[in-house]
């Protein structure tokens, strides 16, 4: 949403969900660097967002492939704990920032919500149901 509020183009923002069955063929190295090159069309900042990259095979080296075009910005998440291992972190290290994301308690996401905690909840729980 952030990317779209500020003037990216729909068509640079490339997305792969590789928990989704549907999106299993890209958990294939070959398979997913070829569609995401086909997707590249310009010389424009292309934005490359991969959730649950842990269950695409040999990640690592797409990554690195990934990493040698210059108007790229790859995102990945991952829920486990295989990125925390030194050897993944070595990897990468200097080619890449590592962000920790921890959900908000309640009363941390009414300390800044601005209406009262019937409709800061109802709120909170419309959101957790978007990113599901």
């Amino acid at each position: 949403m952030y990317l779209l509020n500020n003037l990216t183009d729909k068509q640079h923002i490339i997305e792969f969900e590789l928990d989704r069955i549907e999106n299993r063929k890209y958990r294939k190295p070959d398979i997913i660097l070829e569609h995401i090159n086909s997707l590249i069309v310009d010389n424009k900042k292309y934005y490359i967002l991969l959730d649950e990259v842990q269950m695409l095979e040999g990640f690592e080296e797409v990554l690195n492939s990934l990493l040698h075009k210059d108007n790229v910005d790859i995102y990945v998440t991952e829920s486990n704990s295989k990125f925390l291992s030194h050897d993944i972190l070595t990897e990468f290290r200097g080619r890449g920032d590592e962000v920790h994301v921890f959900p908000l308690s309640f009363n941390e996401y009414m300390s800044v919500y601005e209406g009262d905690r019937y409709q800061g909840w109802a709120q909170i729980i419309s959101l957790m149901g978007a990113y599901h």
